[in-house]
C-alpha cells in the first residue's frame, strides 16, 4: 500500500510498518501538474501589465533620511528639503507637504516642540491643510518633550498610530495622504508608511531611512476653479502653496476681495498701516485676515514691507490687494541686523509712499489684533499732536494680565520702547532714521531706540489692556518658553466700541498733576505677610492704594519691583512702563482660572484666523465684578519724586533673600501650570509581542511644573 502525500504538506509520514513507494510514472505526472500550475499562475494579462507600467511612470518616490542632527528628503532622488541642527537638542517636528499630482513642495515648516507653545502651532498647521496632499512628518529628538496633548492629538488625526509609544531620543517618520475634515475629525486620509527608530537605554538609536512610492493623483487644479482673473490667481495660489486653511478650502473658501468690510470708525486724519514681514507667509496671512475684521480697516491704507523677494509672501499680498515694497536684505538671515534694517526701511517707506500723512502705525507679522485696534490709535492720536514729549502710542501693555489690568478705556503715560504694534509721527521718524541702529551692532532696534540716547526723555502712551498680542513662538526673539510663560496669557481687548477716557490727561503737565493727586490721596499700604500668599490690598475698599518700595534706580538693585510684579502676576522679567519711578496697576487676588481663561482665549484667536474649521477650545467665562479690581501705585524710593508723600525710609519696603526666593518659587509654579512634560523611556521588553508593538516603555514623568 502506497501513501501519497498531498502537495501542500510540509512532511509526509507513512503508516506504521509500511514503506513509502512512489511509482516513476506517477512522479512524472505529479511534476508536470506542478509545473503547469506554476506557469498558469505566472501569466500576466496584458491590461494588468499595462496598468503596472502606467503606475510606475505616474508615481513618485519619496525618500526620507534622518539622524539626530540632520534631515534630508528626496523626491525621485532629488533633494527637496534639508535641515541641519545648529546645536544639540534642536529637534522638533518637520512638516513637508507635496502636491499629490505634481510632487512639488507646497509647504515646509519646522516646529520646535521641545519648547512649550510650539505644539499649538503644529496643531494649527496640520489643521489648515487641504485634503489629498502628500504629507511627510518627521519627529527629530527631543520632539516629544512638550507635545501633549494638542501636538499628539494633531498627529493622531493625520493617522499616526505609533506616536503615543515613541520615547525620548527616538526618531519617528510618517508619510500619509491628508483626509477630509468632518467636524473635528479627519476622514479619508491614508497612511502610506510610519516607522520609529527605537533605542535601548542610553544608547542613541540608529539613523532612519524610509522610502515610499506614491501613485500621483490625476485630478486637475485647486477645486477645478478658474473664473475671473482674481479667482484664477486665487486658484494658482492654492494649487501652489499650503497651510492657509479657509483661504484654500473648496467648500466656500475665504475670499479677501469679497469679504464684507468691517464697521467704520470716526477718523480725523489719514493714518496708514505698515506691516513688516520676511519669509513667514503663514503669519502674514493670519494678520491680514485678522486686520480685515478690525473696525476702520476698509478706510485704512496698508503697506506690506517684505525683506527680500519672497514669492509666496508677495503672491499672498496680491490676493489681499494690499500694496507691497521689497527691501533688499541687509545682514545674514536670523541676525538682528536683518530685522533692524527692515524695520527702519518700513518706517521710511510708509512716509515716503504717502507724503501727506503725519502719523503711521507699524505692525509685525506675528501679532494678533483687537477689533478696536484702529479706533484705539485714532482716539489716542491727538496726544501725539499736542505733546512733542510723546514719541509713540503702543498698542501693547506690559502689565496687561488678568490680575493686573481690567479697564480697556484707560490709557497711561510711561517710559517705554516701541513694541508689538505702535504709532508714531513723521517728525520722530525724520529725527531717528539718520541715527538708526548701525549694522552688525548686536543690538535689537527697539532696545536701541530706548537705551541709546536717541529717545532722549520722550515718553510713550500705553494701554491698560492691550490691543495686540504676540502670536508667534520659537522665533528669533521670542522662544517657545517665553511665549508660554510671558505672552500666551495676556489680556487682549475683544470689545469693539471702546471709548478711551482721559486722552487730554496724557499731556505732560496734566499727567504729572493728575498722578500727584492720585498718590497724595491714596491709602498707604504696608506688607504684613508675603505678598505672594496674601493679597496686599484690603477688600471692599475703594482705593486707590500706594506701596512705597526701596528702589534706588531703574536697575531695581534690591529687586523690590520684581517682588511685587511677580507676586501680583504681571511681567517680572524687568522693570517696564515706569512713569517718574511709579508703576500703576489695577489688581485683584491672583487667579489661576482667569489666567487659564486668558490663555485659551488667545489660542482661540490664533486658531480662528489660521485653520479651516472652528476651534473646539473652551474656557470658563464666568462673571467677575469690577469691584474685584483696585488701583495700586508702586512707588520706587528714592527713585521717584513722589516719595515725598511717604513718611521716609521707614515706609520703603526692601525684600530679603528668603522673600525673593519664595517669590521665584511661587511664580515658577504658577507659570508652569498646565505644562505637560513627557519623559518616556524605552525599557527591556518582557515578550516578543511587547517589543513588536512598541509597548516596552515607561513614563517617568508626565506633568507640568517643577
Amino acid at each position: 500500500m502506497v501513501n501519497i502525500c498531498g502537495l501542500q504538506a510540509r512532511t509526509c509520514h507513512p503508516s506504521d510498518g509500511e514503506m513509502l513507494v512512489i511509482h516513476p510514472l506517477m512522479l512524472m505526472t505529479l511534476v508536470q501538474e506542478v509545473t503547469s500550475v506554476w506557469w498558469m499562475r505566472s501569466k500576466m494579462p496584458l491590461i494588468q501589465w499595462s496598468n503596472m507600467k502606467d503606475m510606475m511612470e505616474n508615481s513618485l518616490s519619496v525618500t526620507v533620511h534622518a539622524n539626530y542632527s540632520s534631515v534630508l528628503v528626496l523626491r525621485d532622488q532629488q533633494p527637496v528639503y534639508g535641515y541641519e541642527a545648529g546645536t544639540s537638542g534642536e529637534g522638533g517636528v518637520h512638516v513637508l507637504v507635496m502636491h499629490a499630482s505634481t510632487g512639488h513642495v507646497m509647504m515646509a515648516r519646522h516646529f520646535r516642540t521641545y519648547q512649550p507653545a510650539e505644539q499649538h502651532g503644529l496643531h494649527g498647521c496640520l489643521d489648515s491643510l487641504q485634503p489629498g496632499r502628500l504629507l511627510v512628518l518627521l519627529g527629530m529628538p527631543p520632539f516629544m518633550t512638550y507635545m501633549w496633548p494638542e501636538g499628539v492629538e494633531a498627529l493622531l488625526q493625520q493617522g499616526a498610530t505609533l506616536v503615543p509609544r515613541v520615547t525620548l531620543g527616538e526618531l519617528w517618520v510618517m508619510v500619509t495622504l491628508t483626509g477630509h475634515r468632518r467636524g473635528f475629525t479627519l476622514h479619508g486620509g491614508r497612511v502610506l508608511a510610519e516607522t520609529v527608530a527605537t533605542r535601548e537605554g542610553a544608547r542613541a538609536g540608529p539613523a532612519l531611512r524610509l522610502e515610499v512610492d506614491v501613485i500621483m493623483a490625476t485630478e486637475g487644479g485647486w477645486c477645478g476653479r478658474e473664473g475671473t482673473k482674481h479667482q484664477a490667481a486665487h486658484a494658482r495660489f492654492c494649487d501652489t502653496y499650503e497651510g492657509y486653511g479657509a483661504l484654500c478650502q473648496c467648500d466656500g473658501p475665504y475670499n479677501p476681495a469679497l469679504h464684507p468690510p468691517p464697521a467704520s470708525i470716526p477718523m480725523t486724519e489719514d493714518i496708514p498701516v505698515v506691516i513688516v514681514t520676511a519669509n513667514k507667509p503663514h503669519y502674514l496671512y493670519r494678520i491680514l485676515k485678522n486686520f480685515r475684521s478690525v473696525a476702520g480697516a476698509a478706510e485704512t491704507k496698508v503697506l506690506v514691507v517684505v525683506d527680500g523677494v519672497q514669492q509666496e509672501t508677495l503672491h499672498l499680498a496680491r490676493l489681499f490687494q494690499v500694496e507691497t515694497v521689497v527691501h533688499t536684505p541687509q545682514g545674514p538671515p536670523g541676525e538682528n541686523t536683518r530685522t533692524n534694517m527692515n524695520v527702519g526701511f518700513a518706517l521710511y517707506s510708509v512716509f515716503e509712499r504717502w507724503p501727506h500723512v503725519d502719523k503711521a502705525i507699524l505692525l509685525e507679522d506675528d501679532l494678533l489684533l483687537a477689533p478696536d485696534l484702529l479706533s484705539y490709535f485714532h482716539q489716542a492720536a491727538p496726544a501725539l499732536t499736542l505733546d512733542p514729549t510723546l514719541y509713540l502710542v503702543n498698542a501693547f501693555g506690559q502689565n496687561s494680565y488678568p490680575c493686573t489690568a481690567r479697564d480697556p478705556t484707560t490709557i497711561l503715560r510711561a517710559e517705554m520702547y516701541p513694541q508689538y504694534g505702535w504709532m508714531t509721527t513723521r517728525r520722530w521718524v525724520q529725527h531717528v532714521l539718520p541715527l538708526w541702529v548701525p549694522p552688525g551692532s548686536g543690538r535689537d532696534w527697539d532696545w536701541w531706540v530706548y537705551t541709546e540716547g536717541v529717545r532722549g526723555r520722550l515718553e510713550a502712551v500705553v494701554p491698560e489692556v492691550s490691543r495686540t498680542a504676540h502670536g508667534g513662538a520659537a522665533g528669533a526673539h521670542v522662544t517657545g518658553w517665553e511665549q508660554h510663560l510671558y505672552f500666551s496669557n495676556r489680556l487682549l481687548t475683544r470689545d469693539l466700541g471702546v471709548t478711551l477716557q482721559g486722552v487730554h490727561r496724557l499731556v505732560a503737565e496734566n499727567y504729572t498733576d493728575w498722578l500727584e493727586d492720585e498718590i497724595r490721596q491714596a491709602t498707604k499700604l504696608r506688607l504684613l505677610d508675603h505678598p505672594c500668599h496674601t493679597h496686599i490690598v484690603p477688600k471692599h475698599k475703594a482705593g486707590p492704594f500706594v506701596l512705597y518700595l526701596g528702589v534706588a534706580s531703574r536697575a531695581d538693585e534690591y529687586n523690590s519691583f520684581f517682588l511685587m510684579q511677580a507676586c501680583l502676576g504681571t511681567d517680572d522679567q524687568e522693570v517696564k512702563e515706569l512713569y517718574k519711578g511709579v508703576i500703576r496697576l489695577r489688581v485683584r487676588p491672583y487667579s489661576r482660572s482667569l489666567t487659564a481663561q486668558a490663555r485659551l482665549n488667545n489660542l482661540n484667536d490664533i486658531y480662528s484666523h489660521t485653520t479651516s474649521s472652528a476651534c473646539n477650545l473652551s474656557a470658563n467665562n464666568f462673571e467677575i465684578l469690577d469691584e474685584d479690581w483696585q488701583i495700586l501705585y508702586l512707588v520706587g524710593c528714592p527713585l521717584s519724586h513722589y516719595c515725598k508723600h511717604s513718611s521716609g525710609t521707614s515706609d520703603w519696603m526692601i525684600p530679603g533673600p528668603e522673600m525673593l526666593l519664595e517669590a521665584e518659587r511661587v511664580t515658577r509654579r504658577r507659570r508652569m501650570a498646565g505644562v505637560r512634560r513627557v519623559t518616556r523611556v524605552r525599557v527591556a521588553a518582557t515578550s516578543a509581542e511587547e517589543e513588536f508593538t512598541l509597548n516596552n516603555y515607561r513614563d517617568l514623568k508626565h506633568s507640568g511644573g517643577g
